[in-house]
């Protein structure tokens, strides 16, 4: 099989950096064979290790004309969420939801971008359906108890932040947000104490 066997040996050169030559096969296949869904697979891949998004983003949006796949429009998300398109990227999202209902990793995603877009009630839901989903998600629960915190919720932040740094104690953005988090509930002694650990440690 003649696209078989060559994107084996594209992806053998994809895996050892030597992007040129995987194009150089690819190209002239991807002319005869416009809509093979591996090949335009591979295409992306040499985009995104060159740092080409825009182009990346463009034969994703061909593929996901071609199949209806999660990875393929969670992808699609993720390229639009780095380049500031939140609403775009929430759409792909919910799509890759429909196909992966119980995917923690994109109602993260789906959460980060209503919080870059500063609508937090719909951050805070998808945060919370991410933990509920996975309990262990730290991130989750470092970035549900700031908006807790940011909506003077101190006590809901303030469990959420204790169950991200119980998760992981080297994280030190959750151990600052909850320092903020006792201040804000005037609990000095707990914030001293906080953060004396954290500098021993």
């Amino acid at each position: 099989n003649l696209i078989k066997n060559k994107s084996t040996e594209i992806n053998n050169y994809i895996k050892k950096g030597n992007f040129k030559k995987a194009q150089l096969i690819l190209s002239p296949l991807l002319k005869r064979f416009p809509v093979e869904i591996n090949l335009l697979q591979l295409q992306v891949m040499i985009y995104l290790s060159n740092q080409d998004d825009a182009n990346a983003l463009k034969y994703l949006y061909k593929m996901s004309e071609i199949k209806s796949h999660e990875s393929i429009f969670n992808n699609i998300g993720n390229i639009e969420k780095k380049l500031g398109n939140f609403n775009k990227a929430i759409l792909f999202y919910k799509k890759a939801l429909d196909l992966d209902e119980n995917n923690s990793h994109i109602y993260f995603n789906i959460a980060n971008c209503y919080f870059s877009l500063k609508q937090n009630v719909e951050a805070i839901n998808n945060y919370e359906k991410t933990i509920e989903i996975d309990n262990q998600y730290y991130n989750a629960h470092n970035n549900l108890g700031m908006l807790y915190l940011n909506s003077s919720q101190a006590l809901k932040a303030e469990f959420h932040l204790k169950e991200a740094i119980k998760l992981n104690k080297n994280f030190p953005e959750a151990i600052l947000n909850l320092h903020f988090s006792y201040i804000f509930q005037n609990k000095i002694s707990e914030a001293i104490l906080l953060l004396t650990q954290a500098i021993e440690d």
